[in-house]
């Protein structure tokens, strides 16, 4: 059977052979994620903010809010920037919106009428 890092007991500095060298980190996933990798993507978010690790994120539905939400059971520290304001409800202050970046928001996104 494979082991995950809980096998381990901590994350420490290496993930799944990766060696991690910062105190951000920024997740991949989809706004599709099945349900139970969900509760693993909390479950490292959780652990990396116990590490004093800041998620970096775009605050999307999906993966993106899996890893927030295990970062804010650990009482983490998020930076979740926003391609407008209130982009899925969040409330995030870190929004700077161009008109390059509406163009191409309005292209490939219901954007919210203002």
């Amino acid at each position: 059977m494979a082991q995950s890092w809980r096998d381990h007991g901590t994350l420490g500095a290496q993930v799944h052979g990766v060696i991690l060298c910062g105190v951000y980190y920024t997740r991949i996933g989809s706004r599709e994620t099945p349900p139970a990798v969900l509760e693993v993507m909390a479950a490292v978010g959780e652990r990396l903010a116990q590490l004093g690790w800041v998620l970096r994120s775009g605050g999307a539905v999906g993966a993106d809010q899996a890893f927030g939400r295990g970062c804010d059971r650990a009482g983490g520290r998020k930076e979740i920037f926003l391609p407008w304001p209130g982009l899925d409800g969040h409330p995030s202050p870190l929004c700077t919106v161009s008109a390059a970046m509406l163009d191409l928001a309005e292209r490939h996104h219901r954007l919210p009428k203002s």
